[in-house]
């Protein structure tokens, strides 16, 4: 459960990246931009030098379920390994959860480092997630571009191609932010 108050703070959030990247307030943000002005580097994971081949197959045949995204740090760097049999909607949203992360300034509650020196950021606890999970999808999808979505007449199917989500997530924004009670009201 997130804090009274943190919604508000995540449409304000949304608001200034989009201003910040000369975006208006009803265009889509794209997740790799966003990180890009955070000086976030994004890898797939079959990018990673040097990575055995058995555990690419792995990581991204039977193991593929098990995750979607990590985020590395090595001394002021900071790198977003991505899942790439994932579909591009999904991993919009994985790259914004994980952005979400650094933007909040979350600490990890499970850091593993490796020897030498990489720090893995692992898990977080279960309050943060909800918080990177909601500023994420926000990002994606802030409330002023879902009334103008509806108010525009798209379809689920045609905004969420538009703003690079899942249908799913669009869907989910659109019945959680009220949007979608907002216009049933307004058509009475």
């Amino acid at each position: 459960m997130v804090q009274r108050g943190y919604k508000a703070w995540c449409e304000r959030i949304a608001e200034q990246y989009r201003s910040k990247l000369g975006l208006a307030k009803i265009a889509p943000l794209c997740a790799w931009k966003l990180a890009e002005h955070l000086k976030v580097k994004v890898w797939m994971i079959d990018e990673i030098p040097g990575l055995p081949k058995e555990t690419l197959a792995h990581l991204v045949g039977p193991g593929q379920s098990m995750w979607s995204a990590a985020t590395l740090l090595h001394k002021e760097e900071v790198l977003v390994i991505l899942n790439s049999s994932h579909s591009k909607a999904r991993l919009s949203n994985d790259l914004m959860h994980e952005l979400a992360h650094l933007i909040c300034g979350h600490k990890p509650a499970r850091v593993d480092i490796t020897e030498d020196g990489l720090m893995i950021l692992r898990s977080y606890d279960k309050n943060q997630e909800d918080e990177a999970d909601l500023l994420g999808h926000i990002l994606l999808l802030p409330r002023v571009a879902l009334v103008h979505i509806k108010s525009r007449g798209m379809t689920i199917k045609n905004a969420a191609k538009e703003y690079e989500v899942s249908e799913q997530l669009m869907t989910m924004r659109l019945n959680t932010s009220g949007v979608n009670k907002q216009f049933k009201y307004k058509s009475y």
